[in-house]
């Protein structure tokens, strides 16, 4: 599934991405990355609603990434969204 959600997000189909982030995240939770990437999806849709999504997802990325370059990715762009 977060192979496959990738693959649905470059191509510019978020609601099948988010989907299958999603379902990750239902079999998985310990898989890390898959927070990240949905919360690139959650960007995409522009609300504020999906906005306080993706601060959560950057969050909890954060939280658990023990990946220092990722980690900071996700900073950046929860500094981003928070400053807006």
């Amino acid at each position: 599934y977060y192979s496959r959600g990738g693959a649905y997000y470059n191509q510019g189909n978020t609601d099948a991405a988010l989907a299958d982030y999603n379902k990750v995240i239902e079999l998985d939770p310990s898989l890390v990355d898959v927070f990240y990437a949905r919360g690139l999806v959650y960007l995409v849709y522009r609300s504020d609603t999906e906005r306080d999504k993706a601060i959560a997802d950057f969050k909890k990325f954060i939280e658990l990434s023990d990946d220092p370059y990722w980690r900071k990715q996700a900073e950046n762009r929860l500094n981003e969204l928070e400053d807006n």
